[in-house]
């Protein structure tokens, strides 16, 4: 392994877009590669490489990936090795011990997925040695290892589940105290179905506004929720989510220059989504400029950090709502259980993959015509009005 020699009081390993120890702060690195001076040029330069590749990975990703190496070098810690760089032979152990030595066991996809942070650590170390690094994550024996796994040793789903429409009503309209906590957490909970949002999205939502005299809310240009009223096409009021504005990190899928804002009609599924937010906003007042649903502390105050008790939220709301569902009912349901139930209902109504692709911000593969049009924001009003989960399914797509 090469050291970059270069040091300062200031190294204490990786900036924020890395995770190999090897590549230091940025003062150090422009010594490198200018021959230990100090080069405002290079710096400036460096400074904006930093900050076009911190883009390419979203702060959730990167806690995953640490999560998943602090994981690996656990195990390397139970056999007495040093793990990073690692072999080949180190990967495929950690699977082993992953399936059947550790507690509690790990799904295959979970072994995946923290292997996956071992990976981005070998291309960070590519990066710091300037390509002469091996990734043993890209092996041929671990990668069929991994195939055997999926096959053998997968353990039972414990994926969020859709809930029928009765299950959703019941939630949105028992499952919550009249409290500024219940207020909060029905409005996230009916958010994320009739948008519809991931949970983590929803909670990064900044709303800017003010209340005028009159009692009515005007919202900032830069609000990445508003009211829309009169709008051509559409002149019911409607809600306007925006991913991505002001925010490329918001959602999986957007970035600074693949942004999406979703329509929402004031009327839905039994429930008006308008009149419930600005009820929200007037009664409880979220500060301008910061995250519409953070959580409430105390009689007006609110927390400064993202809200992420969805999963629990969902299942407390859940069983307050139906106090006579089993055990095996409430496993099923979480945060994405109202983003997972909007997309079934829509494709029982007969809705085309692609319709349910635009609204709900998947990456679908499209072939050279499905460039030349999108679902617009007025068939997506339309088409929300009209869903109606009673209905029996259509078999047909729309």
């Amino acid at each position: 392994m090469v050291c970059l020699r270069v040091l300062c009081a200031r190294c204490a390993g990786a900036h924020s877009g890395q995770l190999c120890e090897l590549l230091k702060c940025r003062d150090c690195r422009v010594r490198a590669v200018d021959g230990g001076t100090l080069t405002a040029r290079t710096n400036e330069l460096m400074k904006r490489v930093d900050e076009m590749e911190a883009m390419g990975a979203r702060d959730s990703t990167m806690r995953t990936q640490r999560r998943g190496v602090q994981d690996y070098l656990a195990f390397c810690g139970t056999r007495g090795a040093v793990g990073l760089p690692a072999t080949e032979f180190d990967l495929k152990a950690y699977v082993v011990w992953a399936l059947l030595e550790r507690t509690p066991r790990l799904d295959t996809s979970s072994i995946r997925t923290n292997l996956s942070g071992v990976s981005a650590w070998h291309v960070s170390l590519r990066s710091a040695m300037g390509g002469a690094a091996i990734n043993p994550r890209k092996a041929l024996g671990v990668r069929s290892l991994l195939k055997i796994a999926d096959s053998n040793y997968k353990l039972p789903s414990k994926a969020m589940e859709c809930m029928t429409y009765a299950e959703w009503l019941g939630v949105v309209e028992r499952g919550y105290p009249d409290t500024r906590s219940g207020r909060q957490r029905r409005l996230l909970f009916v958010l994320c179905t009739v948008c519809p949002l991931r949970p983590a999205a929803a909670a990064q939502l900044v709303i800017t506004y003010r209340v005028g005299g009159d009692g009515s809310i005007v919202y900032g240009v830069d609000s990445q929720v508003e009211v829309v009223r009169g709008a051509a096409g559409w002149a019911a009021p409607h809600l306007l989510v925006h991913l991505g504005k002001g925010n490329a990190r918001a959602d999986k899928n957007v970035d600074a220059m693949h942004t999406r804002s979703i329509p929402v009609p004031c009327r839905m599924l039994g429930c008006n989504p308008v009149e419930l937010l600005e009820a929200y906003v007037i009664n409880e007042r979220p500060p301008s400029g910061n995250r519409l649903l953070s959580a409430p502390l105390g009689a007006t105050g609110f927390r400064s950090t993202a809200y992420t008790a969805a999963c629990k939220a969902a299942k407390d709301a859940y069983v307050r709502a139906h106090p006579a569902a089993l055990a095996a009912d409430v496993l099923h349901v979480g945060g994405s259980s109202p983003r997972k139930s909007m997309t079934q209902w829509l494709w029982e109504a007969g809705h085309s993959k692609r319709a349910i692709s635009d609204m709900g911000g998947w990456r679908s593969q499209k072939e050279g015509v499905d460039y030349y049009f999108t679902t617009s924001k007025l068939q997506m009003l339309q088409i929300k009005t009209e869903l109606d989960p009673t209905l029996p399914p259509r078999t047909g797509r729309a």
